[in-house]
């Protein structure tokens, strides 16, 4: 009996996403820090997390490779969960909570699911994201369609710290777009690719799904 109950708890722990071994999966993350929230996307396997990864987990080397400042490692000490970035270990208490999340370093992460690669999507999606207390800020309007085509308009601005204030940018972009396990990639007109880490969210609200698209470090919401 003790053996059968055993067996039964840790497959719900393997269910929910949370393994004797510490997180394993994507996670959305979150955090409110001096009134700004922060959200990150971090993918866990095998000793291994990426943040905002753009690539499948076959291709680690890929992401170590173009993107190393977002490739660490992650191990549970006893209680706490150690992750590092940069060879920079940053170790807090690992407090499991419902679903499969769990909260670590003031942020509260939460597993999520990925596009699956055939997904085809018509809708309107915008939102925005600030980093560093406001001190840099973009918006973002992505349009997808059922033929697999996208556009992309946005506008960003930074915080100068002089009398100019900030300084803005804006652009727009067509082209076709596609999902691949964690990553939505969009290849321009001009057949330049581009990597976002992206994932379905559900708000719970009314209407055609997904309600929200995360999408490079921001969340975007459907506008119809």
């Amino acid at each position: 009996m003790r053996i059968v109950m055993l067996t039964l708890v840790l497959l719900l722990l393997s269910a929910c996403g949370a393994r004797a071994d510490g997180p394993h999966g994507l996670y959305l993350m979150t955090r409110f820090s001096v009134g700004t929230l922060t959200l990150e996307a971090y993918r866990f396997a095998d000793g291994t997390v990426v943040r905002n990864p753009t690539a499948g987990t076959d291709e680690i080397e890929r992401e170590r490779k173009q993107r190393p400042h977002d490739v660490g490692s992650y191990r549970l000490d006893g209680g706490n969960l150690v992750m590092s970035f940069d060879g920079k270990p940053v170790s807090s208490t690992y407090e499991r909570g419902d679903g499969g999340c769990f909260g670590w370093d003031a942020g509260s992460f939460c597993p999520v699911e990925t596009f699956a690669s055939n997904t085809r999507i018509d809708g309107v999606y915008a939102g925005g994201a600030s980093v560093g207390g406001g001190a840099v800020m973009s918006a973002s309007t992505l349009t997808l369609r059922g033929d697999g085509s996208y556009s992309l308009s946005t506008i960003g601005s930074v915080a100068t710290g002089t009398e100019a204030g900030r300084v803005g940018s804006s652009g727009e972009q067509q082209g076709r777009y596609r999902f691949d396990d964690n990553a939505l990639i969009l290849t321009t007109a001009a057949g330049a690719e581009q990597r976002y880490s992206s994932f379905p969210y559900d708000d719970g609200s009314a209407g055609p799904a997904p309600r929200r698209i995360y999408f490079g470090g921001g969340m975007l919401k459907r506008q119809n």
